[in-house]
């Protein structure tokens, strides 16, 4: 219900003068407005906190989800490499300026929601920071002369989520193409795919879709494989496109592509039919540096060039590549990557950088939205997206976690893509995910020999955990990675092919249950995957859990993170729940569990819709 209430509060200081506006907009948001005259430049608002509380939020955060105590910027970045494994991190840093910070993400959201029952969120997409290192104060600081933000009321934290989903949109139910089984990440060409699926039937693995990335060809750099960003399809990689997508269209099988923002040189390809960069330079579409010039963004071992989403011209030529190049050619999703990178010394067409480095990644989502509309298969086709901003759920089909090293560890691993599926769930992106099994090696691509400390690679029992963890979350996806020849593939032997069916499986039975989560994502903003203390906010021990989570409200999920773990310690929240492998009843409080690979600890709750979900599994 709107509520129509407003105070205006006005003041001087110095000569300059200032204003605070507070306005009612219904009965669980106060919008708070403030600004200033030149030449104040920063603006800072000071709140009481309560020392001994919880707090969360903030987007996709990878290696911590508590933020009190700490100070964390609002700015989308790529996450870096290592963040803080050691010394690789020493070395991505001092080499190559890509060893990240514990709190760089792609998909910073300014809103926070802590356990005394206190939500608050900026509208501003200038940078700002929120520090949480004084107990008794939160204070939050806008790098600019206006700051707007919104208070939520709420007596749960569901009631929080639901608020600030009003401000930041819902994303939609998926449709049901997804929920059929695995998305395999897969490059390499028509005869790879049909090789793969061969082996896929013959272990009974159900598939949703192929995700062909280099549907646009591949290029060798400095860091493996990568792809030619001209967005057409390489009929060389691909001469049967038409065909083979029919292929599996008769399996009820769709095909996914890759596209993002850049533009690149593709001239040295060598059978370029339509140069993407030429018709964007030539029509002013790209962003530009401080002399004028067109801006090169150096992206591993080749520069590119971004395009200008403050033009509305340069959107519609976007969108028209996309439903021409992408959808006519039988795309039903893809990966729509990147957005972080837009320089703050750019030139835009509209507005300036501190207004659209953060805006830019909301903006890119939204154009991959409208071309999917225009062209009539709203509902039908999935994109997602690994950059975002407070505004992204609204216009964001699917999100993923972007590239997490091959590794168990919290800072980049295993462990920091549970927490960036949970630190994303209290945030508003309530459909999320990640790249099973990793995507970065960090090998030295033509050197064989592995150095230690240096060379992570994905290697099978790391995997295979991998695979038993995201196949109790929104989207069961693989990737080949960075250096697939250097990592462990789905397909490597019999073990591998049969765990990776078995789990697939598991994906495709929670089918059903994943379609209820996602409707009640739409109306209310509720993620999928759940932080426990949204479930159990008067549990004093579930506010504290890390690296366990709900999938909804009925299944509890403990994932094994560590290597050469047959057991875990798992916290039951009140109830009675239901062991999915042995039938086994447990109750609230601290249990050893069971945890051979193929066996994640994970208890559905007695009495709920899916209770009878696993017998079939049952030992």
């Amino acid at each position: 219900e709107k509520i129509d209430c407003t105070l205006l509060v006005k003041g001087s200081v110095d000569k300059a003068e200032w204003s605070i506006t507070f306005q009612a907009i219904d009965d669980t948001q106060l919008q708070i407005g403030v600004k200033v005259a030149k030449p104040w430049n920063r603006i800072f608002l000071h709140l009481t906190a309560v020392p001994n509380e919880n707090i969360f939020g903030f987007g996709t955060q990878l290696s911590r989800l508590d933020m009190k105590g700490y100070k964390l910027p609002m700015l989308t970045r790529e996450p870096g490499i290592g963040r803080g494994v050691q010394p690789l991190s020493f070395f991505m840093k001092h080499l190559f300026g890509a060893s990240g910070e514990w709190h760089c993400t792609s998909s910073p959201i300014a809103w926070y929601l802590s356990t005394s029952m206190r939500g608050f969120g900026l509208e501003n997409y200038e940078y700002s920071v929120f520090d949480f290192e004084d107990p008794t104060k939160h204070v939050i600081c806008v790098y600019g002369s206006s700051l707007r933000g919104r208070f939520h009321y709420g007596v749960t934290p569901k009631d929080l989520l639901t608020s600030h989903t009003k401000y930041c949109g819902r994303m939609p139910a998926l449709p049901d193409w997804i929920h059929k089984g695995a998305i395999i990440g897969l490059q390499g060409g028509s005869e790879r795919v049909r090789k793969l699926q061969e082996v896929l039937e013959q272990y009974d693995v159900p598939v949703a879709a192929y995700w062909l990335q280099d549907w646009v060809g591949g290029r060798k750099t400095s860091i493996g494989k990568q792809l030619w960003w001209n967005w057409e399809l390489d009929k060389t990689r691909y001469p049967d496109w038409g065909q083979l997508t029919q292929e599996l269209n008769e399996k009820n099988i769709l095909v996914m592509t890759y596209i993002n923002p850049f533009l690149v040189d593709a001239q040295e390809k060598g059978d370029v039919r339509r140069d993407l960069l030429a018709e964007a330079k030539e029509q002013g579409f790209l962003i530009k540096n401080q002399k004028g010039e067109i801006y090169p963004i150096q992206n591993t071992s080749f520069h590119a060039y971004l395009v200008d989403l403050s033009n509305p011209k340069a959107r519609t030529w976007l969108k028209d590549i996309i439903k021409v190049q992408m959808i006519q050619t039988g795309a039903r999703g893809w990966m729509a990557d990147f957005a972080e990178a837009l320089p703050y010394d750019a030139v835009m067409h509209t507005g300036t950088t501190q207004e659209w480095h953060n805006r830019y990644p909301v903006e890119w989502a939204k154009l991959n939205r409208e071309a999917i509309a225009e062209a009539g298969f709203e509902g039908e086709i999935v994109f997602f997206n690994r950059a975002g901003f407070s505004q992204s759920p609204q216009y964001s089909t699917l999100f993923w976690m972007g590239d997490q090293l091959a590794d168990w560890g919290r800072e980049d691993g295993l462990q920091s893509a549970i927490n960036g599926l949970i630190s994303s769930g209290l945030s508003g992106i309530s459909i999320n995910h990640g790249d099973i099994g990793g995507y970065i090696a960090t090998t030295v691509p033509n050197f064989p020999l592995p150095i230690p400390g240096i060379s992570y690679v994905r290697r099978k029992e790391l995997l295979m955990r991998w695979i038993e963890c995201f196949a109790f979350t929104s989207i069961f996806r693989t990737h080949e990675g960075n250096q697939p020849d250097r990592h462990i593939q789905i397909d490597a032997d019999d073990e591998l092919l049969k765990h990776f069916s078995f789990f697939s499986r598991v994906f495709a039975v929670l089918a059903p249950y994943r379609k209820e989560l996602m409707k009640e994502a739409e109306s209310n903003g509720l993620p999928l995957v759940r932080h426990l203390w949204l479930e159990f906010p008067d549990d004093p021990v579930a506010k504290t859990i890390e690296l366990s989570f709900m999938l909804g409200d009925a299944l509890l999920v403990a994932p094994v993170v560590v290597p050469k773990a047959s057991k875990k310690k798992v916290y039951i929240p009140a109830g009675t729940w239901i062991h999915i492998w042995t039938n086994d009843t447990v109750q609230n409080g601290w249990i050893d569990v069971e945890a051979p690979i193929g066996k994640p600890p994970a208890f559905v709750r007695k009495g709920s819709d899916i209770e009878g979900l696993f017998t079939f599994f049952v030992d």
